[in-house]
């Protein structure tokens, strides 16, 4: 049965969705438009309760690209983002960023090229990232669309 008590403002389409451990829901994706006059852009957090846009997670002008493909969180309440980009909130990091819980992009920079982008990702135990996609080199080492990275890139 759908839980009519939720009704979050979306409009777009929803690539990955991670909780919080306060419940909250942090939610990316394709062309994605969350809130109703306080508008964030393919990624956004929502109050686990009714599904209202949580204001305080900004992450200012965020990805350039075209969409969002996944996002990951991690046990110290930083997450990572991918997708089709070359900057994220005007820095330079392709196809894969870090945010703090805030939303405000932390340093991470993994030289990914011109050669594909990162669709999915996976945080193990340990904190290392697994991530996978159509790239080819990773750090201008071959990888075949399959590498795991550090908790520091």
């Amino acid at each position: 049965m759908l839980d009519t008590n939720f009704v979050p403002v979306v409009s777009g389409g929803i690539k990955s969705i991670a909780i919080q451990p306060d419940g909250r829901i942090v939610a990316c994706g394709m062309n994605s438009v969350f809130g109703a006059g306080n508008e964030r852009s393919q990624i956004a957090r929502v109050e686990a309760a009714n599904g209202s846009l949580d204001l305080s997670f900004n992450v200012g002008a965020g990805a350039n690209g075209g969409f969002l493909s996944s996002l990951a969180l991690q046990p110290d309440g930083t997450f990572f983002v991918t997708g089709d980009f070359s900057t994220f909130n005007n820095f330079n990091t392709a196809e894969l960023a870090k945010l703090n819980a805030d939303g405000v992009n932390t340093p991470f920079s993994v030289v990914m090229g011109d050669n594909g982008i990162v669709i999915t990702m996976f945080v193990q135990s340990d904190n290392r990232i697994l991530i996978g996609g159509s790239f080819v080199g990773l750090n201008e080492d071959f990888r075949g669309g399959l590498a795991r990275l550090n908790a520091n890139g």
